[in-house]
């Protein structure tokens, strides 16, 4: 049926050009009304975000003062991308997943094609089962380079493959690289520089501990292989110790595997039974005869040592020695004759290095018969055992036990905020304790505790203006996370009866709140009705 067309000034199924340009401008004015309608949503309701970043949802903005906070194995991966920027962990990581990762190669070693410049303070946490499967790649470890710092990390249960230049945290740490406070467990094998914490370092290694098992898969027959650090490079190594046992054809010590020309160690220890295995075909290389060069502490000494000790099994062919496989410079340093079943600590000669009975260096009387080390800051005798350094104990760990101070204040009246800090560490510790009121920090002083000592601190608030305003006693702690306690102080104003209560920002809506998003949806709506 056909329906007669009732307008005359329309054609049958045809649009009148008036109608038509009705209905655009009808549309148009919508369309215009949602796009503003989203503008103002935008505007009123979302917070404000900067350009987005592969770290991007990771707390922090990645600089000195406000660090990115690494909490899961995936966000640590994230570093890769941006190599030069500052991180902390805020958690302990569970890695075993990167087992599987990457057809089973595992974690992807950090700036493989550059340097990490930047900073990791992982506040004493805990990253266990990394597994970085690469037997045919160099400098293979949580990092292939690194030079900036790493510090207080602790690594369990990792396991890392790769060819030349392999560590447990790092393959090749730079000149500019400081690492401390970092211990290693697990497993680390490679052909060439390889070390349970670094493969090769010209930084400084300090205050680190390893207790991997290291083993060299050595074609070539090159090894360079220590508990700590395969090849010290022009740099240090420092208060630093290494229990695992250490396997290699050339160049293996229980600590280090060879100290270069300008490179020094100093205050340091391995307890680490040490194996050179044989190998057909010997050669020459890098200035010495291939001839093992297995020492209780290193391979080779071309740098210096000093103050040092081992005390684990040597074993090897040739210039295999309780100390040292051969040396140049050596100074106070000591070795067990009964482990090691040396009695010789180097080739070259046993000037300026002991050699002791086990007994003679365990228990509290080490510190009589080893009297060239340190026992005061940097050494501590044990019941029964050997000397560990001081830095294996929990480091000095300050918190915040007890808060005590005022709920409510009258402007210009002052009152004291009590605070006691314990310090629930195993060392001693000097650590800043500060009291802060909203953002600004207020008083801060210098506290020194030994192990389970307790202080309590007091603090004046002065009340300038009305409000309520959180006040925190915070303790910051240099190897593990800061410590703090709040509470919340309402400071009035009788004279004038001002209002204390400030904005709220509960609505979560920055700026103009609920009103403001209503107002711009009723201008919005007067917009679309009325264009």
């Amino acid at each position: 049926m056909r329906v007669p067309n009732r307008n005359p000034n329309r054609r049958d199924g045809v649009v009148p050009e008036t109608s038509r340009h009705r209905v655009c401008l009808s549309s148009r004015r919508l369309r215009c009304a949602g796009v503003l309608l989203l503008c103002l949503v935008i505007l009123f309701v979302s917070p404000v975000s900067g350009a987005s970043t592969p770290l991007e949802g990771v707390d922090g903005t990645g600089t000195e003062a406000d660090p990115y906070v690494i909490t899961d194995v995936d966000e640590l991966q994230a570093i890769a991308d941006e190599p030069d920027a500052h991180y902390v962990l805020g958690d302990d990581i569970d890695a075993s997943e990167t087992r599987t990762w990457n057809g089973y190669a595992g974690f992807d070693p950090i700036a493989s094609d550059g340097e990490f410049t930047g900073s990791l303070d992982g506040q004493n946490y805990e990253i266990r089962g990394l597994v970085v499967d690469r037997p045919d790649e160099d400098r293979v470890g949580l990092f292939a380079n690194a030079n900036g710092t790493i510090e207080n990390v602790n690594f369990e249960e990792t396991t890392v493959v790769g060819n030349q230049d392999v560590g447990g945290l790092v393959g090749a740490a730079h000149e500019d690289a400081v690492i401390r406070r970092i211990s290693v467990s697990g497993e680390v094998t490679g052909d060439h520089e390889v070390g349970g914490l670094a493969g090769r370092s010209a930084g400084t290694v300090r205050d680190s501990v390893s207790a991997a098992e290291l083993a060299a898969d050595d074609e070539n027959r090159r090894s360079f292989i220590g508990g700590l650090v395969g090849l010290v490079e022009d740099g240090s190594v420092e208060r630093s110790a290494a229990t695992g046992d250490v396997t290699g054809i050339r160049a293996v010590g229980g600590l280090v595997g060879v100290v270069s020309y300008d490179a020094y160690v100093s205050d340091s220890y391995a307890t680490a039974d040490v194996y050179g295995v044989d190998h057909e075909d010997s050669g020459y290389y890098f200035g010495w005869e291939d001839s093992f060069t297995v020492g209780g502490l290193a391979g080779a000494v071309d740098g210096s040592v000093a103050t040092s000790f081992s005390t684990g099994e040597v074993t090897g062919t040739r210039r295999y020695h309780g100390l040292f496989g051969e040396h140049k410079r050596v100074v106070d340093s000591y070795w067990d004759v009964d482990a090691s079943g040396h009695e010789q600590g180097s080739l070259d000669s046993d000037d300026d290095m002991t050699g002791l009975t086990t007994a003679e260096m365990t228990g509290p009387d080490a510190a009589e018969n080893m009297v060239a080390l340190d026992f005061d800051s940097v050494f501590k005798t044990t019941s029964d055992g050997y000397p560990i350094l001081r830095a294996e104990l929990e480091p000095a760990e300050f918190r915040v036990t007890d808060l005590d101070g005022p709920d409510a204040l009258e402007v210009g009246e002052t009152a004291a905020v009590r605070a006691t800090i314990k310090n629930v560490g195993a060392l001693e510790g000097t650590q800043n304790v500060s009291l802060r009121l909203g953002d600004e920090t207020e008083q801060s002083t210098s506290l020194t505790l030994g192990p389970d000592e307790r202080e309590t601190l007091s603090f004046e608030v002065t009340a300038a203006t009305d409000g309520a305003f959180q006040y925190t006693v915070e303790a910051t702690n240099e190897a593990t996370a800061d410590d703090a306690a709040s509470s919340v102080v309402t400071i009035s104003d009788d004279a004038d009866g001002t209002d204390t209560e400030g904005p709220s920002s509960s609505d979560g809506l920055p700026g103009f709140g609920v009103a403001g998003t209503i107002v711009a949806l009723v201008l919005v709506t007067s917009l679309a009705r009325h264009g």
